[in-house]
């Protein structure tokens, strides 16, 4: 690759990069919003927190339609206007005059949304050889990164001085800002990009389907969905209840206790930068058992902790550990097929949606009874049979393959 191909495909990654911190920051703002919006709307905490639910299940069901879509046009092209799609989806949003109208903008948010992070990682997977691949990737997580870090704190300090409206405004200048970047970054690409693909004869349903079925009958694909399926799982199911463990086990403020989640998203960015350098040292079924074995000590840790200043270098541990063993399978995930990669890596993120709901709501059933300690005990045991179970995969295919 020369130095010119490659300045302008980091460019191109960095402006992806920065449409999935926009992305991310747009999924978790709301979290600070929901007594303010129940009270402005005149309704109960719970029908408020629909806002949240209508972008996280538009999101999910919309990653079935752009990962085909984005196989059969340019993906750098529908990423851009995605982007731009969530601009008029968060002015919406900001100029809602009923409770109607903001859950209906924030769905359209969220299946814009969709057409971003997804069809982001198959883009950069058909530029970037499998061996080169973990370590781009992690460039383009880390937007994400640090979005799901900085969303909740925008959407906190918005609500406390100008108002919800104006943090929707903002997301909306973010998403104008990096959609005009990625059109503009779009047109640069068009004379290094390799040949579009010609759509596929016939029906398009067919052919989607055709696709679907050859995704679902690779070998390649269900170690990758069963991995990232249990992993959302295990991870998010002790992520959910992480803040309401802090406040009542050790008697610290909910703020106190949402820095857990910043220091878990610090650990993160730590494995984005040394990426690089632990996929050339480290096997891929090495790196997954790297990363399982560091979050499932943060939690065995998690239980242990005398004190609750402990916990952010736990956090910390247990965050690069996440980003690490998800980076590994998601990036197995690119590898499943060449022929429908979007499908097959938005099928990978619907699944990992998937485990993340059922675990939390598995999880919330235990806490009712028995609180919340034993979900650490749970979720760590379960993370590390997720890395040992894709690890074991990945050697085994290794195998048949030689």
């Amino acid at each position: 690759m020369s130095a010119s191909i490659e300045l302008d495909l980091n460019r191109a990654v960095l402006i992806l990069a920065g449409a999935a911190f926009a992305s991310a920051a747009s999924f978790r703002v709301c979290d600070p919003f929901l007594p303010v919006l129940a009270s402005g709307f005149g309704v109960s905490i719970s029908t408020a927190s629909g806002v949240i639910t209508a972008f996280v299940v538009a999101y999910c069901l919309f990653q079935l339609v752009f990962g085909p879509l984005g196989d059969r046009v340019d993906r750098y092209h529908l990423v851009a206007y995605s982007t731009l799609a969530c601009t008029l989806g968060s002015l919406a949003c900001a100029l809602s005059p009923s409770y109607f109208w903001l859950v209906a903008s924030r769905a359209m948010t969220g299946a814009f949304s969709a057409g971003i992070i997804a069809v982001g990682v198959a883009w950069i997977s058909d530029r970037v050889p499998l061996h080169q691949r973990q370590a781009m990737l992690a460039r383009f997580i880390s937007g994400q990164i640090v979005g799901m870090m900085s969303g909740q704190v925008m959407g906190g300090i918005f609500v406390d001085t100008l108002g919800w409206r104006w943090a929707f405004a903002a997301l909306a200048l973010l998403y104008l800002t990096f959609g005009s970047l990625l059109l503009s970054q779009a047109k640069k690409l068009a004379a290094s990009a390799p040949p579009k693909k010609t759509p596929p004869p016939g029906n398009p349903f067919v052919s989607v389907a055709r696709d679907l079925l050859s995704v679902v009958k690779s070998r390649r694909a269900w170690p990758v969905f069963a991995a990232i399926c249990f992993e959302g799982m295990a991870v998010f199911s002790v992520l959910a209840f992480l803040p309401l463990h802090l406040h009542t086990h050790f008697g610290i403020s909910m703020t106190q206790a949402s820095l857990a989640i910043i220091a878990y998203g610090a650990g993160g960015l730590l494995y984005s930068y040394n990426a690089k350098r632990l996929t050339t040292r480290f096997s891929v079924s090495r790196l997954a058992l790297l990363g399982s074995s560091c979050i499932a000590t943060g939690m065995l840790v998690l239980y242990f902790l005398p004190a609750w200043f402990y916990v952010m270098p736990v956090m910390a541990v247990a965050g690069f550990g996440m980003y690490l063993l998800h980076s590994t399978i998601l990036t197995r995930a690119t590898a499943i097929t060449e022929t429908a990669r979007g499908l097959a890596i938005s099928l990978t993120v619907s699944i990992f949606f998937v485990g993340q709901s059922v675990g939390i709501s598995a999880a919330s059933q235990i806490v009712e009874t028995m609180g919340i300690p034993p979900i650490l005990l749970i979720s760590c045991g379960l993370i590390l049979l997720v890395g040992i179970g894709f690890a074991r995969a990945l050697k085994t295919r290794q195998v048949v393959a030689a």
